[in-house]
């Protein structure tokens, strides 16, 4: 009687723990690189952002906002890196005037300065494209037209948490 109580119980707990994530299953595809899922999550405790996308393939995290997306690896902690667009230097350029204003340290000027190194930038690769053009018909079908898509995008920005 007792091990029927415990599973009737684990289940419960169970239950309560999967509905409370507020992640919903958009699609599970297998591809060349791996299997990639996208998620959709709401109600998200975050002053900034309600919702999101997530899409999961292999070590790799991409996760789509309204103004930006950005891709986190596993095997890399404290560091995300940001889709960039238009051309790189015009990307520099506003984001040295911005550092300019706010920052009291030469080095960090020094790094936006070295953005094209392959440290700090990493141009798109196949499975980057492959993510981020599904993400962009998983945004269309929802809708969601004021999101970030990946059109015009030249690569990832590495910037630490």
């Amino acid at each position: 009687m007792k091990i029927k109580q415990l599973n009737i119980l684990f289940f419960i707990i169970f239950l309560m723990v999967s509905c409370s994530t507020n992640r919903k299953l958009i699609e599970k595809k297998k591809t060349e690189f791996g299997t990639l899922i996208f998620y959709l999550e709401t109600d998200l405790n975050n002053t900034w952002y309600k919702k999101r996308i997530l899409a999961k393939i292999d070590n790799s995290t991409y996760v789509f906002y309204s103004d930006k997306i950005i891709k986190e690896l596993k095997d890399e902690e404290r560091l995300f890196h940001s889709l960039i667009f238009d051309n790189l230097e015009k990307w520099k350029e506003i984001q040295y005037s911005r550092a300019l204003n706010e920052t009291d340290s030469l080095t960090g000027l020094e790094n936006i300065k070295n953005w094209s190194n392959s440290e700090y930038f990493q141009k798109l690769n196949k499975t980057d494209s492959l993510v981020l053009s599904k993400g962009n018909k998983v945004l269309d079908s929802l809708n969601w037209s004021d999101f970030k898509k990946f059109n015009g995008a030249i690569g990832f920005l590495t910037e630490v948490y």
